[in-house]
């Protein structure tokens, strides 16, 4: 009984750990989304940015990507702003590529009202 309670007490004391250190990255406003979970999200979406296929539908990969990416940003600053920054790497990577009208447009296509305007020109430091 006794080993038992010492190893509670040790899950209890490891869970409070991370509690404080994740209330504490969240205070800080680190983002907890990385640019390869943006890539990921967005990669169905590359032949419609770069005109090689129609737009999208609600119900399409792309859409899915583009609505669980804004799900994923929502309750944080700091990943709209790191996930602003991971977008414009992509578009960096596409170049001439990149159809600038069908970036601005594909929030709207899947359905998604980001509440500010995105294009490959943003400034990710002014994304609320």
């Amino acid at each position: 009984m006794e080993g038992s309670r010492s190893s509670s007490s040790r899950v209890v004391a490891a869970l409070v750990v991370v509690m404080v250190v994740a209330g504490s990255l969240a205070e800080r406003g680190e983002a907890a989304i990385s640019c390869g979970t943006v890539r990921g999200k967005l990669l169905p979406c590359a032949g419609y940015l770069t005109g090689t296929s129609s737009a999208p539908s609600r119900s399409s990969t792309c859409c899915s990507g583009v609505s669980s990416l804004y799900s994923l940003t929502k309750g944080a600053r700091a990943d709209r702003v790191t996930a602003c920054g991971c977008i414009k790497q992509l578009s960096t990577s596409l170049g001439s590529a990149l159809k600038s009208s069908s970036v601005s447009a594909l929030p709207g296509l899947c359905g998604v009202n980001l509440g500010y305007g995105i294009s490959t020109s943003t400034n990710c430091a002014t994304v609320p």
